[in-house]
């Protein structure tokens, strides 16, 4: 009941404001309008739809509902997924609901909901299949609906889980081919090169962005030095799979995923918290601190910093190899 009311009054932060463009541009273009030429005004500027046209495909349902409806669906499916995988880790009810409690005080699940994001689902579905249904369908299925969890395939690659690779490949594949027979206009438009346009999603170097990128951004590094940190961490991450159980090989590539992606918003962050996860199993003091700097809004106290930037390099380093039960499934 707690998180309930804690998620009905944090929506009011940021107002849905995301779950707003996404029903906004898919139903623009159900109506037969441009998706990616829809815009959603916001404090200091106007956001557009910026994932693959497959995502739409799939948000269409939520375009058909009232915004309160959809708005519920997207909450309580983010919500149970978190529960599903905390179930996974836990498999007892009580640590499960306290888990809940702590993550509605930590900033970047707390701001996926209020946002209205789809993160929480995305991580669900990649954890649920890399822990539980060992398949590569839900793993493929994430990345063609933002292209950020492409990474999971690679990690399955690099973990030799060949036949989920080459299952998540294929359904992203597919998905994809969907969106090109159903909106071809908009996969032209988007997989043509608006794709790779960063400033669509915002300015590299807010606040907000405690990716790898914004964090040089603000520290003023000529633009070579990006390229050059984000190989040394995917290379520093692949060794850092040899070996590493089901759980650390999930919470690895999510903190990599975050440092290494061209606009990481602190909503994005809930990727890291599985690595948060497997701390608490091994390393209670420095979990503890990971959680106090996630929770306490410090990012914005000191932008220069980058704070949140560090403690994903942090986990990366951190997080153990192998747990308990993954050595023994």
């Amino acid at each position: 009941m707690a998180v309930a009311a804690f998620v009905m009054v944090s929506a009011r932060w940021h107002g849905l404001f995301d779950l707003h463009v996404y029903i906004g541009a898919t139903r623009q273009w159900l109506d037969g309008g441009d998706l990616y030429g829809y815009r959603q005004p916001g404090p200091a500027r106007a956001y557009g739809f910026t994932y693959p046209p497959f995502a739409a495909i799939a948000l269409a349902p939520l375009a058909w509902l009232p915004f309160p409806a959809a708005a519920a669906v997207v909450v309580v499916l983010s919500v149970a997924g978190t529960a599903a995988l905390l179930w996974v880790w836990f498999r007892r009810p009580l640590p499960v609901v306290a888990g809940l409690v702590v993550l509605a005080a930590v900033e970047p699940w707390r701001d996926t909901l209020s946002f209205g994001q789809i993160d929480l689902i995305l991580v669900a579905l990649v954890g649920l299949d890399l822990l539980v249904l060992r398949r590569g369908p839900l793993v493929g299925l994430a990345a063609a609906l933002k292209l950020a969890p492409a990474l999971f395939i690679a990690y399955l690659i690099i973990a030799r889980r060949y036949r989920e690779a080459a299952v998540a490949a294929a359904v992203a594949a597919a998905a994809t081919g969907i969106g090109w027979l159903v909106a071809p206009g908009a996969s032209a438009r988007y997989w043509g090169g608006l794709f790779w346009q960063v400033s669509r999603v915002g300015e590299v170097g807010e606040p907000a962005d405690q990716s790898l990128a914004g964090a040089l951004h603000r520290l003023h590094t000529p633009d070579a030095v990006w390229p050059l940190l984000a190989l040394a961490v995917v290379l520093f991450w692949t060794t850092r799979l040899q070996p590493a159980g089901d759980w650390a090989g999930f919470a690895l590539t999510g903190v990599a995923l975050c440092l290494i992606s061209p606009l990481s918003w602190v909503h994005h962050l809930v990727w890291e918290l599985p690595a948060v996860l497997v701390l608490l199993d091994r390393r209670r003091p420095l979990a503890a601190a990971v959680l106090a700097v996630m929770a306490l809004r410090l990012v914005w106290l000191v932008p220069a910093l980058s704070l949140l930037t560090l403690v994903g390099l942090v986990l990366l380093a951190a997080v153990p190899r192998e747990r308990t039960s993954d050595v023994s499934t």
